[in-house]
């Protein structure tokens, strides 16, 4: 496929030409993007019915979010539903006009063949035009509406206990009381939502709200999506009982997973959720974090084109690896199959608290006992082809994961997380930030890219608050009040309230602004933390003022 970059020369030309754009948006370790590069766009006879009739864009969703934002919302539209790759098909005015994510490489049931998608859409642009135009145009409208018009803002409205009391009320009505969690398959650890929780337990400790906290803490740390060897979660399950991940590991999940253990650690005084979030921040110093002292981005789901094929086991490789301590490791663990056949994965099936009175021994003495297997194991995977790092450095979650250690070093006290956070932040503001000050997005191999969002403001702001807090050094402060001056500077909405995403310096058929939560906090929402926090610890009022509005907004 003759792919282009997103960028002026690839647009000008679909403008020129009058060819529409094929627009493919996906990320590195993207498991179903994998498939369709390997079963879709290495087939010559597709790529030559793409090359002849449209101009072909590839996007990295974590470089351009913007973009991903924009036009996932336009495959949801069209589609009910979304994902990656997302493949969308634009005017050369970039208004989308049909959608899809993945797409086979011929005809599937319930789902078209892309040779046939790619063929039609040709058709249907040069035979019905002012049709697909007219088309394109009401979805751009609709993508307005829900991303750049549901700000209102409203001096009149209150803000009381009571919202988050419904929040509260809608979470607990959602709750799987069988398997934990909210909702059913695909499971997706909501670290927001029980952080949430946690928050209003500590206000007013409901016993229903914490078996609800706990519970799905204790599910997720036994289940399959937890990784019991080198720690870190995958980034969800694929059925509702937690036992079968897909097995990316995203560094935004770490984060908010491993400050979410740590809080129910204070809340409830509960080692394991100790043991649980310090062995994420491990994890994470072991494998995502690059010489630099920068965080990479993610670790991809597949080896040599397998999913987890890296974490997988069968029994005889467990039995060949512990020897006569195989029975005592089954006491706490057992294995799920994959639906594919390719192996198992590990779940614990009881506590070492409850595994060590069957087995006649003390719950101190099982659980070392138990470190010694998990580590003979993890060096037998260690031994095994790893799966792809994506070392790509992303500003925003970076800014998440120095807030993460940082917080962690309260919590714990211990100084290698406050040298890890704070080696992450120096790093940020010195190779992050242009000679003016002003952040970017990306770095990679000495290579920094794109002018930074909103939330890259928000979360390092968060990060560099996080900081201070935890060691009163005044530089954290003052580089944190002159990024949420610049994020309010080129980003707020004068006239509607809230924060737009991106500068407004793109082309773009919408500039969004999101209240919502997604796989991320709501940037906004960010935003309002960082503003509340300042005008607390440094008495601005102008702080306070715009985090009220942004609110009532």
């Amino acid at each position: 496929v003759d792919w282009s970059p997103w960028g002026e020369e690839a647009l000008a030309r679909s403008r020129r030409e009058q060819k529409p754009i094929f627009l493919s948006i996906g990320y590195a370790t993207c498991y179903w993007c994998h498939v369709m590069e390997r079963n879709v766009f290495s087939n010559p006879e597709i790529a030559d019915l793409m090359n002849e009739h449209f101009i072909n864009i590839k996007v990295d969703r974590e470089e351009r979010p913007d973009l991903d934002d924009l036009y996932m919302t336009a495959t949801q539209l069209m589609t009910g539903s979304g994902g990656w790759p997302n493949s969308v098909f634009l005017t050369p005015e970039l208004k989308p006009f049909y959608a899809g994510t993945y797409f086979p490489p011929e005809d599937f049931p319930g789902r078209p063949g892309f040779p046939g998608v790619v063929f039609g859409m040709s058709q249907t642009w040069t035979k019905e035009r002012p049709k697909v135009k007219a088309y394109a145009d009401r979805v751009t409208e609709a993508i307005r509406a829900i991303k750049a018009e549901a700000f209102v803002p409203d001096d009149s409205v209150t803000i009381d206990h009571g919202l988050g009391a419904q929040a509260v009320a809608q979470l607990t009505s959602r709750y799987d009381s069988q398997n934990a969690g909210f909702g059913g398959a695909p499971k997706f650890p909501q670290a927001m939502q029980l952080e949430l929780l946690l928050r209003f337990y500590e206000h007013d400790p409901d016993p229903r709200i914490l078996s609800i906290i706990t519970h799905t803490l204790d599910t997720m740390a036994n289940g399959g999506i937890y990784d019991h060897l080198g720690g870190g979660f995958h980034r969800y399950a694929t059925d509702a009982r937690w036992r079968v991940p897909h097995f990316e590991k995203m560094l935004y999940n770490q984060g908010d997973l491993s400050r979410l253990y740590l809080r129910a650690y204070e809340v409830t005084g509960n080692e394991r959720y100790l043991r649980v979030g310090k062995r994420i921040l491990d994890f994470v110093a072991r494998d995502m974090l690059g010489p630099d002292g920068a965080f990479y981005s993610a670790i991809d789901s597949e080896t040599d084109a397998v999913e987890g094929l890296s974490y997988l086991w069968t029994e005889t490789e467990i039995r060949e690896t512990l020897g006569d301590d195989t029975e005592l490791f089954y006491w706490v663990y057992g294995l799920t199959p994959m639906p594919e056949g390719e192996g198992q994965v590990l779940y614990k099936i009881s506590s070492a608290d409850t595994a060590a009175a069957k087995v006649g021994m003390l719950s101190d003495v099982l659980r070392e006992r138990l470190g010694e297997l998990e580590a003979r194991l993890l060096r037998r995977r260690t031994n095994r082809k790893s799966p792809l790092v994506d070392t790509k450095v992303v500003t925003a979650w970076n800014g998440l994961m120095v807030d993460a250690y940082a917080f962690s070093y309260r919590v714990t006290g211990e100084n290698r997380y406050l040298e890890i956070a704070t080696g992450a932040a120096d790093f940020l503001l010195a190779e992050l930030r242009t000679d003016s000050g002003d952040l970017m997005r990306t770095f990679r191999e000495g290579t920094v890219k794109y002018r930074a969002y909103q939330e890259d403001y928000a979360y390092l702001a968060r990060g560099l608050m996080r900081l201070h807090s935890v060691t009163g050094v005044a530089r954290w402060q003052d580089a944190a009040v002159d990024l949420t001056d610049r994020m309010v500077l080129r980003f707020w909405d004068e006239q509607r309230g809230g924060f737009h995403f991106t500068d407004g310096t793109d082309s773009l058929i919408v500039r969004t602004k999101n209240p919502f939560d997604a796989a991320m906090a709501s940037r906004n929402a960010v935003a309002a933390h960082v503003l509340v926090g300042l005008a607390r610890d440094t008495g601005g009022r102008t702080y306070h003022d715009r985090a009220l509005s942004l609110f009532q907004t």
